[in-house]
């Protein structure tokens, strides 16, 4: 069964809970690990202050218990993560170390060893610096000590949480994805918390489906995230995964492009769009615009050719047009059209003006489409060629999100290439 909203929020909610204990015993590990390594620091600066710049703590040695403390934590994480998820798909009921494979046993230890190396890294040199300037002023060993004291209270106080959190989520998630592997599935569902905390970064990838070895390493997708994965059974899909360009990618097709067909894509992408657009329709331009406009007709033609799904918002359309749109079999583009790979930009795009009172965004199955990707990175676009053929497959109205977080509500119509 593919779950319905509300219960992807729910399952959502316990994986948070779960997390947020996990966090806290993470916090825990991190502490004592910084209390220790705090005390031989204060000792060597008591016993030998004019060498403690140079020694501070043994760094191997600190990266070895670093290691030890987080490797344990990080294991239980991921084991916990591939309980809940086994969990979720009712395939297994038990789930422990011996059922971690070589390959989850080395990422456990590699994620731990390189925590252990960037933690041990930083407070080193926070202790260097601020000793260096205790030294300078001459200080005595007991405000050297103070020193000392305040840089871990400063770690512990302004990176625990985060990095427990952060660290937590991918041990959770990687977890999860073994999980579903033992569980036999293929596919899972990026999930992104949908409230007012939720940032762009995640709202891109949120709904969709990424092959279990596709998506590792996409959760976190920045500190502090509390994105998901959530599972997909193989028999009951619904969607598509995400489709890659067909024919040469965006860079491959730049390559093959004259220095004023480039001047021409770059300037579909600034001031000249209408004026393109205006030509194809009319036929009507001045001299330098129909240079520009015919160099950019000849750029699509040199493939860079896209096949995949695709998203393109309207807005501020009038009622008469509007119906017209939304009673059509088939739609044709009368002139070269722009898309994205990203709902959330197209969210952007139609949702224009609060009084506007009809917007449409097109979810579309392309064939033909051009990876413009490389001159426009921001929009994620992709052009859609002047003459092609849509057909209708569905549409419905429902609450999309764009960029800055504002909700709406859109027709939203399904396309696909004839």
């Amino acid at each position: 069964m593919i779950p319905s909203e509300a219960h992807k929020e729910a399952l959502w909610r316990l994986y948070a809970a779960r997390t947020e204990r996990e966090e806290d015993v993470f916090k825990r590990t991190f502490h004592r690990c910084l209390l220790k390594q705090r005390d031989e620091v204060i000792n060597n600066v008591m016993q030998q202050p004019r060498n403690v710049a140079e020694t501070l703590f043994d760094y191997k040695q600190a990266i070895k218990d670093f290691k030890k403390g987080f490797r344990p934590v990080i294991q239980h994480t991921v084991i916990e993560g591939a309980k809940q998820a086994i969990g979720l798909v009712e395939l297994l009921k038990q789930f422990g170390p011996e059922m971690l494979n070589q390959q989850a046993l080395a990422w456990i230890s590699s994620k731990s060893l390189t925590l252990a190396k960037g933690i041990n890294r930083t407070t080193k040199r926070e202790l260097q610096a601020s000793l260096a300037e205790g030294f300078k002023i001459g200080e005595s060993i007991p405000k050297l000590t103070k020193r000392v004291e305040k840089v871990y209270s400063q770690r512990y106080s302004r990176h625990a949480k985060t990095l427990a959190r952060t660290e937590t989520i991918r041990a959770s998630n990687y977890g999860a994805l073994q999980g579903y592997k033992e569980g036999g599935l293929e596919q899972a569902e990026f999930y992104a918390a949908d409230d007012e905390r939720t940032c762009e970064d995640c709202m891109a990838y949120h709904g969709k489906y990424y092959k279990l070895d596709e998506a590792e390493g996409l959760i976190p997708v920045h500190p502090n995230c509390r994105c998901t994965y959530l599972p997909i059974i193989p028999s009951e899909l619904e969607r598509e995964l995400p489709t890659e360009p067909e024919g040469p990618s965006g860079a491959e097709w730049q390559k093959t492009l004259t220095e004023t067909e480039q001047g021409a894509m770059r300037g579909w992408g600034s001031s000249h769009y209408s004026d393109f657009r205006t030509y194809q329709r009319t036929g009507i331009a001045d001299p330098r615009i129909k240079k520009y406009a015919k160099a950019f007709d000849k750029a699509l033609t040199k493939d860079g050719r896209y096949k995949g799904e695709v998203w393109r918002g309207i807005n501020n359309i009038d009622a008469k047009t509007f119906n017209a749109i939304k009673n059509s079999k088939t739609l044709t583009w009368d002139a070269t059209t722009s898309a994205t790979t990203r709902e959330n930009i197209a969210a952007s795009f139609a949702r224009g003006k609060p009084t506007d009172p009809h917007r449409i965004i097109f979810k579309i199955k392309t064939k033909s489409g051009v990876d413009y990707r490389v001159f426009s990175i921001k929009e994620e676009e992709i052009i859609l060629h002047k003459g092609s053929q849509y057909r209708v497959t569905g549409q419905k109205t429902r609450v999309f999100i764009d960029r800055s977080k504002n909700k709406f509500d859109a027709l939203e119509m399904f396309l696909e290439e004839i």
